[in-house]
């Protein structure tokens, strides 16, 4: 039947699990008409083992492929480990993420009150932090990595060696 729609619907402790994704939530629900997953109540995603991403809801856009964009809504927060100790951290009223065809993160832009802090390797160790705050920052992945970022309307950069940062700071 070609006008079937499909729904999914999940409430309450939801959790979703794949090879290279999980995901936990109040509830989540879902309909084939505007492919968008929705995700309630604080959800949390972790992705390839060393990145996590929070905010009051997410909605997630599907296409018959995998993930097309995912927009992370109020108080997005995504964190990326760089070691044991350190984790790039990222702040900012709404994200939205881009995939490619094999499901990997391309791009994202972070929108509204941005605040930063990425660690800085030199030679083969975390050796300093850059802390930076603005309004809009947009971002190009290469390979899974940061490749080119650009921040919007003044923003302030500062560069402090991480043995100079306070334990707050970090």
């Amino acid at each position: 039947d070609t006008t079937k729609v499909g729904f999914m619907y999940g409430r309450g402790k939801v959790k979703i699990f794949r090879s290279d994704m999980q995901v936990v939530c109040d509830s989540v629900r879902f309909n084939e008409l505007d492919s968008i997953a929705r995700f309630h109540i604080n959800p949390i995603v972790w992705n390839e083992g060393r990145r996590q991403y929070t905010a009051d809801s997410l909605f997630v856009l599907v296409n018959k492929d995998g993930i097309d964009r995912a927009n992370l809504m109020s108080n997005a927060f995504v964190t990326v480990q760089e070691d044991s100790l350190y984790y790039d951290q990222i702040k900012s009223t709404e994200l939205l993420a881009y995939f490619g065809p094999e499901g990997e993160l391309t791009r994202f832009d972070a929108l509204g009150g941005v605040s930063c802090i990425f660690y800085l390797e030199e030679n083969g160790e975390l050796a300093s932090a850059a802390k930076v705050e603005g309004k809009m920052m947009s971002t190009l992945l290469r390979d899974g990595e940061l490749d080119r970022t650009y921040y919007f309307d003044q923003p302030k950069n500062n560069i402090y060696p991480i043995a100079q940062l306070a334990e707050k700071d970090r």
